[in-house]
């Protein structure tokens, strides 16, 4: 090498080490999954996800242009979770990569034997960089598949009651009622058509509800409204 002289600060160059805590192809940032629920939509539940770049220092290098996530079910093996559209991001098979600091919005559904409510995390597991996965508080309705197997019950001669109702989906809504034994807010918004006309319905509810042979109770079951059957069918 070439200085400029022979008395020791001269002879003396600083050298500046720089070490990889990360092994070469992997990431040497700490990320973090934050994910908030929206508004669900028919038989579809919502999320907006995010994964946030916790600071790691002036010497933080190799920051990843997308990572790769996957939602699941939290102690329920029973339970099926698909994913059904991502915006903002690309869906790869039953997952999805985002870009880091970036919001994506997702849709997904939950099946299962029963009905149900379960816990939905969003983890990393590539295994290429160390992401925080989040378990979210907020529990998920699961569509039972006995439930949608069933055919709805022939009428019986004790039946012709439910022609005393407005035709259409208040009619079809207590039928279901009859057959089911029970009613939930969002399927009775699918059955009237909308939510204004469920709260329309919510006025004359009671007077509707005499025309049945057995009664009707609206019951809050972990923050879903339904409505249940009390007695046998009609």
């Amino acid at each position: 090498f070439v200085h400029g002289g022979n008395s020791l600060q001269e002879r003396i160059i600083p050298v500046l080490t720089v070490v990889h805590r990360a092994s070469l192809g992997s990431d040497s940032l700490r990320y973090a999954v934050r994910a908030e629920p929206l508004p669900p939509r028919t038989g579809v539940h919502r999320l907006r996800l995010r994964v946030d770049v916790l600071a790691q220092g002036a010497l933080a290098f190799g920051g990843r242009k997308e990572i790769e996530l996957t939602l699941a079910v939290v102690d329920a093996p029973l339970v099926r979770l698909d994913l059904r559209e991502v915006r903002g991001g690309t869906r790869v098979g039953n997952s999805l990569t985002l870009p880091p600091d970036e919001d994506v919005d997702v849709d997904f559904a939950l099946t299962g034997p029963d009905d149900g409510r379960v816990q939905v995390t969003v983890a990393h597991l590539a295994g290429v960089a160390v992401v925080e996965p989040c378990t979210l508080d907020q529990r998920f309705e699961v569509l039972g598949r006995r439930r949608l197997r069933e055919e709805p019950a022939p009428l019986e001669t004790g039946g012709n009651w439910l022609h005393t109702l407005p035709e259409g989906g208040i009619r079809d809504l207590f039928a279901h009622l009859s057959a089911h034994g029970t009613v939930t807010e969002e399927e009775a918004v699918r059955f009237l058509g909308s939510a204004r006309a469920l709260r329309r319905l919510s006025k004359d509810f009671e007077a509707l509800a005499a025309k049945a042979p057995f009664n009707v109770e609206i019951r809050d079951v972990g923050g879903v409204k339904r409505y249940v059957r009390e007695g046998g069918k009609g």
